[in-house]
Parts: structure tokens; C-alpha cells; sequence
């Protein structure tokens, strides 16, 4: 099976930086778009129908997540990347992963939210496993 299409937001432009290349080294297909606005866009287009939305912010809200909340960005899952918002928690389509991020994690849910599974725990990376995590993703904490 082709894994789920992702529209990757770089609300918050270095952690999308570092979003865009773990997945892509995944075998994930990946489109950054800076907003809201341009996710919109981006999702008119037929080859858009099976997308996911993958938000890089670590501001207190974010743009993405209202537009999506609001039905603007259609029902499908949102992984929301480095929110300050300590009170948002994942539920139905919408999962929540806060800084730092680390990798395992990242894909874990990502993998789950592409087949719109509920991430629960992840399992234990067996030695040697490309997923062994080895150190949190760093990116800038600046709300650039």
C-alpha cells in the first residue's frame, strides 16, 4: 500500500524543516506549504484526496489547527508537531505531540494517524531498528 500523501505546515519554519526531511527519508510523500491558506489550496487538488496534515508550531495556537477544527480542511487526520498548548490532547483524527520530539515517536503516530488508528504506546524499538531513537529532534524554540 502507498502510504498516505502528507501536507506537511510549517507554521513554525525550522521545526518544519526537520518534519520535512525525517519523513521524507521515511518514503513519505511530502508537501510543505507555509499556511493555512496554502494547505487549502494544496487540498483542492485531486491527488490531495488521500492527504494528511502534518503542523510544525510551537506557538501557543495554531492557524492550521483552528481552520481544521472548523471543517476549512476537511476531516482527515492532523498531527500537530510542538504545541505550547499544555490543555490540547489527541482525540478522534487530531493527535498532539509536543517538544521534544522524538523520532520513533513522530513516526509511530504519524504511521497510526495515515491508517487512522489511535496512537496508544509505541513498542519497544528492537536493537538495530532504524527507529532505535538516539537523541530528541532539535529544532528552535522561535515562533518564526
Amino acid at each position: 500500500m502507498i502510504p498516505r500523501p502528507i501536507i506537511l505546515v510549517a507554521e513554525t519554519s525550522s521545526l518544519g524543516a526537520a518534519l520535512h526531511g525525517l519523513l521524507e527519508a521515511e518514503g513519505y510523500s511530502v508537501r510543505s506549504v507555509r499556511n493555512a491558506r496554502a494547505a487549502q489550496t494544496v487540498l483542492r487538488r485531486p491527488e490531495a484526496e488521500r492527504a494528511m496534515l502534518v503542523v510544525a508550531s510551537n506557538a501557543w495556537s495554531s492557524e492550521t489547527l483552528t481552520q481544521w477544527s472548523g471543517g476549512a480542511l476537511g476531516h482527515r487526520p492532523l498531527v500537530l508537531v510542538g504545541t505550547r498548548d499544555a490543555h490540547l490532547r489527541s482525540h478522534g483524527n487530531l493527535h498532539v505531540i509536543r517538544l521534544p520530539v522524538a523520532p520513533r515517536e513522530l513516526l509511530f503516530v504519524v504511521h497510526h494517524a495515515a491508517n487512522q488508528l489511535e496512537p496508544s504506546t509505541a513498542p519497544p524499538a528492537r536493537p538495530g531498528s532504524p527507529h532505535t531513537p538516539r537523541a530528541p529532534l532539535r529544532v528552535s524554540r522561535s515562533t518564526s
